[in-house]
């Protein structure tokens, strides 16, 4: 009786705390909630993975966090955050290309763009920077656009 009880004003509380509209779980919001986690593609650049994670005190911004993969068992972390806007989402990232399997490329890339549902497709445009001599700096930045399309099931 008493764990019934327990179980029935615990489950209350759960459900008055969590408001509408969003992906709540029995601790807080449940990461992936957002429209841009899951798996991507853009030819010729890049296969990633994203995962959401939705900060606790705001509504449609979060962190991102996956795999950057530009070849088979060549993966490289990246780090972003995303802002939601209607039905669309904004996000920026990172990637430092340095692995166990490759070790340290001397490069990293900055994407940032946006996710528009109604194209159902992501739109970035990326910075590199590699590493160069300082005589050669001129040459250590390329920028470019990449469109990811989800190969989500």
């Amino acid at each position: 009786m008493i764990r019934v009880l327990v179980t029935i004003l615990f489950g209350s509380l759960v459900c008055a705390a969590a408001p509408f509209g969003e992906s709540w779980g029995i601790f807080g919001r449940t990461t992936n909630d957002c429209g841009i986690a899951g798996k991507w593609h853009a030819k010729y650049v890049a296969d990633i993975s994203l995962t959401c994670d939705p900060d606790p005190s705001l509504t449609g911004v979060g962190t991102l966090s996956g795999t950057w993969s530009n070849a088979p068992d060549n993966h490289y972390p990246l780090k972003g955050r995303y802002t939601k806007v209607n039905n669309d989402y904004y996000l920026g990232f990172t990637v430092a290309f340095n692995n166990a399997h490759l070790g340290n490329s001397g490069s990293v890339s900055g994407l940032t763009g946006m996710y528009d549902a109604a194209w159902k497709s992501m739109t970035t445009f990326w910075v590199m920077t590699n590493k160069t001599d300082p005589q050669d700096n001129w040459q250590n930045s390329k920028i470019g656009k990449a469109v990811f399309t989800s190969v989500n099931n």
